[in-house]
């Protein structure tokens, strides 16, 4: 299949490696041509062969002119858009993109509501991601990887309480703003490849969303079981559905305290359970998985 991808395939705003590069990886791996173009480039007046590609494929960005899917529609092909991350109600940007497609895909259930819409989940791991290949001392005992957003109040508290309990280390692009919130190990972000050691260095690694929604939650589970690692996730409906018994699920600031303090105290069982997960993401959670599942919704309508 001739596919044309359009979106970011450099780094995104925290520095990351985009997910449309991985995505457009994964594609060619399958034998697939892939046009890359960069969204940065996108016009009213661009260049594109009508009747080439058998499908483009557009990832979410808010800088497309206002015309570009109009023109993107007189291409002769079919039209997907992929919204990775959560998307609220009332954008027109976004709007226009699901209006102008053939396909929406998100993991909102709330997004339902679009007559061209599927349910894809973006709970992937880039294929470098995977364990270290040498010992590595455990000497976090929680880990979190996330930014710190005023809204997220849940994980915010959540974040703080374990902080006065246990020894926990934060890593993200909003390291001012957790230290201003009283983290007392914030650090820099880790990206890419410096995750893998970093979460063998964690003995648990705390997962929580900015939002409690059914059906919605970030790469983040995926990515830590690709390297090993053990997680206890701030339970949300459905995703028992995606990661079963392979993680550990709380449901409360005080439940997960409770939890941290009785795995701190079993860490055979808690490798144990990251031994599964591992097993587990390296067949089901990488992002070949989910480029297979978009090609089954995508081969229903060529």
């Amino acid at each position: 299949m001739k596919i044309l991808s359009i979106g970011n395939f450099g780094t995104g705003w925290d520095g990351s490696i985009c997910d449309e590069e991985h995505i457009a990886k994964a594609l060619e791996d399958m034998g697939h041509e892939v046009g890359r173009y960069q969204r940065e480039d996108a016009n009213e007046h661009v260049a594109i062969p009508i009747g080439y590609y058998n499908l483009v494929l557009i990832a979410q960005w808010d800088g497309y002119p206002e015309q570009f899917m109009e023109v993107i529609s007189q291409l002769q092909c079919l039209v997907v858009y992929w919204a990775f991350d959560y998307q609220p109600d009332g954008q027109e940007w976004h709007e226009r993109l699901v209006r102008g497609a053939d396909i929406y895909l998100s993991k909102r259930l709330a997004d339902s509501k679009y007559p061209n819409w599927h349910w894809l989940s973006q709970d992937f791991a880039p294929m470098f991601l995977n364990k270290v290949p040498f010992e590595v001392k455990k000497d976090i005992d929680v880990l979190f990887t996330g930014s710190y957003l005023d809204w997220a109040t849940e994980r915010n508290e959540i974040v703080k309480a374990v902080d006065e309990k246990f020894n926990l280390t934060v890593h993200s692009v909003t390291t001012d703003e957790w230290t201003k919130q009283g983290i007392k190990n914030s650090l820099g972000p880790a990206m890419d490849a410096s995750l893998p050691e970093l979460i063998a260095r964690a003995k648990i690694n705390l997962s929580i969303d900015h939002t409690i929604e059914a059906g919605y939650w970030s790469d983040r589970n995926a990515q830590i079981m690709a390297c090993g690692g053990f997680v206890l996730f701030r339970y949300i409906p459905m995703s028992e559905v995606a990661f079963h018994d392979n993680i550990e699920y709380f449901n409360s600031k005080e439940d997960c305290l409770g939890k941290i303090e009785a795995y701190l105290e079993v860490p055979k069982f808690c490798e144990n359970i990251a031994e599964m997960g591992y097993k587990y993401a390296r067949f089901n959670l990488m992002v070949k998985n989910r480029v297979e599942d978009m090609l089954i919704i995508v081969e229903q309508y060529l």
